[in-house]
């Protein structure tokens, strides 16, 4: 028996019919209020949430742009936070913008110098935009039990082991270079002196 033809029986029955419909009609709209909760609730529960909460979500789901503006947000109401301008820099990182993922770690490190994770991938961004005299700058202010910083010792040691052979390699042409002439005189001396 569906709702309608319940409470047209019910009216037709009694003089308080009128009261039983309005009853039905009121567990109607409760229901109905219910059913739209069920069927929307990431509508109200976007509405509960804060901003903070919003742009973890979007950056745990991989979508930057709209974690970064939602990051933007959580600074707006918070500039003091040290967390806001270091997820906002993980934004910027994760989507190629590494300058302004640096001034935001810069500005978290400022708010709270012994921040870890903000000078690791700090360090990691300056290595992206080529600056490695400044990477190796902030290393050296890396805790050395953090969990990242024997490889990213390693990683910087390498590096500067390449530079180094890098800018040396016209030293190392000069002395093969050297090496070739004095070997082809001392030839030219022996067989001078054999009479070949």
């Amino acid at each position: 028996m569906d709702f309608t033809t319940k409470a047209l029986k019910t009216l037709s029955c009694t003089k308080s019919g009128v009261y039983l419909f309005a009853s039905c009609l009121r567990e109607k709209l409760l229901a109905t209020i219910l059913i739209a909760f069920i069927l929307f609730p990431h509508k109200l529960y976007a509405q509960s949430l804060s901003h903070a909460q919003i742009a973890n979500a979007q950056y745990q789901a991989g979508q930057f742009d709209s974690a970064l503006a939602s990051y933007n947000s959580v600074i707006a109401e918070s500039p003091a936070k040290k967390e806001g301008y270091y997820n906002r820099g993980l934004c910027y990182y994760h989507l190629g913008r590494y300058a302004s993922a640096t001034q935001d770690f810069t500005r978290s490190l400022q708010i709270d110098s012994v921040f870890d994770d903000a000078r690791f991938i700090k360090t990691i961004t300056l290595q992206q935009l080529g600056h490695w005299n400044a990477s190796y700058i902030e290393f050296k202010r890396l805790n050395t039990s953090y969990t990242g910083y024997n490889e990213l010792k390693k990683r910087i040691q390498y590096h500067l082991l390449s530079v180094s052979i890098s800018r040396n390699w016209y030293y190392m042409i000069a002395i093969m270079f050297l090496f070739i002439i004095v070997v082809a005189v001392v030839a030219k001396s022996y067989t001078v002196r054999r009479g070949y």
